[in-house]
């Protein structure tokens, strides 16, 4: 009976020791979460400024060929994309990289602790993985910038078409505006 009992005490020490352990792996994710949100939303905006005056001021300088040889609307596509896509991609390298990489360290840890053994095996399956996503990364690049540059294409015609539909319709209500503009004179 007195074995049992030191027995079930060492069970429970044991279960609180993981409850501990536990515990404290959700306060650092949720710590390491709250960061990132954090540098996001403070940091954002500033960086959509910053990218904006300097889009703005390598398009100035363009020269007159540039803007005849792309559409406004493909254009617009591209600053849009441009100012909005590049904080979203750091906001997603400040979550994989930071976050999961602190996600990783610590599912790492508690294998290491569960089993040596499988805690390796992980390992090198992880490295495997990472050498087959290396290998290709370029044509995934290449692919997708490829879709991007479509998808920016198509909708710049739309958008050029939408913009050339407006146009005719405000020359062919130029008298109607001008009519009504006549009477507040």
């Amino acid at each position: 009976l007195v074995d049992a009992a030191v027995q079930a005490s060492s069970t429970l020490d044991e279960l609180w020791a993981l409850v501990g352990h536990f515990g404290v792996v959700l306060l650092i994710e949720v710590l390491a979460f709250r960061l990132q949100e954090w540098c996001t939303l403070r940091y954002e905006p500033a960086l959509q400024n910053h990218i904006t005056e300097l889009l703005f001021k390598h398009t100035i300088q363009c020269d007159y060929g540039f803007f005849q040889k792309n559409l406004a609307g493909n254009l617009a596509v591209k600053v849009h994309d441009v100012i909005v896509c590049i904080p979203a991609v750091v906001a997603i390298f400040l979550y994989d990289y930071f976050i999961n990489f602190l996600y990783v360290i610590v599912a790492f840890a508690t294998l290491w602790g569960v089993s040596v053994g499988l805690a390796l095996s992980v390992i090198v399956w992880s490295l495997s993985a990472i050498l087959v996503a290396a290998l290709f990364t370029r044509s995934s690049i290449t692919l997708a910038s490829y879709a991007a540059e479509r998808f920016s294409q198509v909708t710049g015609y739309m958008t050029d078409a939408l913009n050339n539909v407006l146009t005719i319709r405000l020359f062919s209500a130029q008298t109607h505006v001008l009519g009504c503009l006549k009477q507040f004179q």
